[in-house]
């Protein structure tokens, strides 16, 4: 069986795939580059008819997820910024009177999970600090962290 046959019954096979797509004249080849692997999963064709449904749900998605706990930011309220280190990466949470206003996180690198716990603690108030600068400019922020011997330090 030749490429060609096989590429005309996987189009004569999965016809409503490739409905409303325009057409082009002639035999065209497009070459995947080898080397670049995908990220999750390997490219996967999404039926047309299923363009709309993926959409909606993803966006029903982010609006459970983020939308109804997010807060819009008050200048005249107080600011706190909540951090925690874990083994391998970093979180802080911008809060104002107990509800979050902005969430962030980062990976740490190979040198910095070898850090001690209370300095991955303390960068983690750096990328908290660092991250939310709009938000806390010219004002002063309670920083928030599980740690004890640096809440102690910081006393």
């Amino acid at each position: 069986m030749s490429v060609e046959k096989s590429d005309e019954s996987i189009l004569k096979k999965n016809n409503d795939l490739f409905e409303l797509i325009g057409e082009l004249e002639g035999y065209h080849h497009i070459e995947l580059d080898k080397s670049i692997n995908s990220v999750i999963h390997p490219p996967r064709r999404v039926p047309i008819a299923l363009h709309k449904r993926f959409k909606s749900e993803i966006e029903n998605r982010k609006i459970r997820h983020c939308g109804k706990m997010l807060r819009d930011f008050n200048s005249t309220k107080t600011v706190k910024l909540s951090v925690d280190a874990l083994q391998n990466g970093l979180g802080a949470v911008l809060l104002q009177k107990e509800l979050p206003i902005e969430c962030a996180s980062r990976a740490l690198t190979t040198s910095q999970k070898n850090w001690a716990q209370i300095e991955k603690d303390l960068y983690a108030i750096v990328f908290g600090c660092e991250r939310y600068h709009q938000y806390a400019y010219g004002m002063t922020i309670e920083a928030e962290t599980d740690h004890k011997p640096l809440e102690a330090i910081f006393k």
